[in-house]
């Protein structure tokens, strides 16, 4: 007979962090100051690490690589993970991404997102300049950025996900998410 109480402590509860928001919000810099700094697993950006390999515009045939590439990658930093794990956005931000340039997103993808939900979502604000980034689709247009701002939001309200907006510079950001990461570990 197996006792239940050594084998659940063999591993840490692990806590999922995302780090999510809308394009060129700081979030690829916030994730690796937090992995550092809490000196744990983090995973990359299915999406970026998608159309550094493609290297052109995306379409909507892409999206199902993309979230594959997404739970690929953030099963690695899983993995590695003692009882936290920084994720550079998750099928969430898939979902809503798709939606957004293609106007839905398939079924499964919506599902998975749900039942993959974090422990805590850190939502980047728009309220750094934006800086162009390679082969993104929206231009930075204020009213763009606030719209898919808003987006993130609401979908994070919907599908009741913890979150926590962070506004300020990298350092102002990267003090308020370690303080919140820490207030629940």
């Amino acid at each position: 007979m197996t006792d239940s109480s050594s084998t659940s402590q063999s591993r840490p509860v692990l806590f999922k962090v995302v780090v999510t928001g809308s394009e060129c919000t700081g979030k690829t810099t916030l994730v690796q100051a937090l992995a550092a700094r809490f000196e744990t697993a983090f995973s990359t950006e299915g999406a970026r690490n998608y159309l550094d390999e493609v290297q052109r515009p995306l379409s909507f045939a892409d999206v199902e690589p993309i979230a594959h590439r997404q739970v690929s990658l953030e099963g690695e930093a899983l993995k590695q993970a003692g009882n936290l794990a920084i994720l550079d956005t998750d099928l969430v931000s898939t979902m809503i991404y798709s939606r957004h340039y293609y106007g839905g997103c398939k079924t499964w993808i919506t599902e998975m997102a749900v039942s993959r939900m974090a422990n805590l979502y850190l939502v980047c604000d728009i309220d750094v300049p934006w800086t162009e980034d390679g082969l993104q689709r929206n231009q930075g247009e204020p009213g763009q950025r606030l719209q898919l701002h808003q987006t993130f939001i609401s979908e994070l309200d919907r599908i009741h996900a913890p979150y926590e907006i962070l506004s300020g510079s990298a350092d102002t950001r990267l003090e308020r998410a370690t303080t919140i990461i820490k207030a629940h570990l």
